[in-house]
């Protein structure tokens, strides 16, 4: 793409807005940043005789520690499977995931065409 005139001073204000607004976003966030302190320091102090207070990051890596030493959830043995082969359960049955027409293509190709019964036949 040639560099017009047009998109030289395009970039030049992308470049000025880039300065302006960087400057006035960081003073946004070192405020924002600056009152969080203050504000947890002080919420911390009030709360000490009411509740203990913990660190949200400090308590965040103790719910992972216990979490992972903890008993994982007993899963059913008999779970859902499905033939590699056909894609049916034991009773027939398709997985919810696969589409209605893959699910007809498997059945059409079927070597024994009684089983699909739902097939629509032309009529000369």
């Amino acid at each position: 793409m040639a560099k017009s005139l047009r998109s030289k001073w395009k970039r030049a204000r992308k470049v000025e807005k880039r300065e302006r607004y960087g400057k006035k976003e960081t003073a946004r966030l070192l405020k924002i940043v600056d009152g969080r302190k203050v504000k947890v320091t002080d919420v911390k102090e009030t709360m000490k005789d009411i509740a203990t207070v913990v660190d949200p990051i400090s308590e965040k890596h103790e719910v992972n520690a216990t979490g992972n030493a903890e008993e994982k959830m007993a899963v059913d043995a008999s779970s859902k499977e499905f033939s590699s082969k056909t894609m049916q359960n034991q009773h027939g049955n398709y997985p919810k995931w696969m589409h209605k027409r893959k699910v007809e293509k498997i059945k059409k190709n079927r070597k024994n065409p009684t089983t699909f019964k739902n097939r629509k036949r032309k009529k000369f």
